[in-house]
């Protein structure tokens, strides 16, 4: 869900901000850290920059996401609340 989020919500300075600080990072700790993981595109993560890019990416979109999820419910309440006024009219 992040990737389109990303792409479309995020500006290229912000992207370039977040590529630059998993590159920091690292050179950081990339000699004395480990990392083993599972992207939610289930492809594997082993290196500090894209563990660090990742987590980048899914803090900028985090705003986005709940945003989308919220106005998705609150669709869902308005169409139930909408077929509840015209279940009490039928009766």
């Amino acid at each position: 869900m992040d990737e389109p989020l990303y792409d479309l919500r995020v500006s290229e300075r912000q992207k370039e901000k977040i590529r630059r600080n998993a590159r920091i990072i690292d050179r950081l700790s990339g000699s004395f850290m480990m990392v083993r993981h599972t992207g939610e595109d289930r492809a594997e993560i082993n290196s500090i920059e894209d563990a660090s890019f990742r987590a980048g990416k899914s803090e900028v979109v985090a705003k986005y996401r709940q945003l989308y999820v919220v106005q998705i419910i609150r669709y869902w309440v308005e169409l139930l609340v909408s077929l509840a006024g015209i279940a009490r009219e039928k009766t």
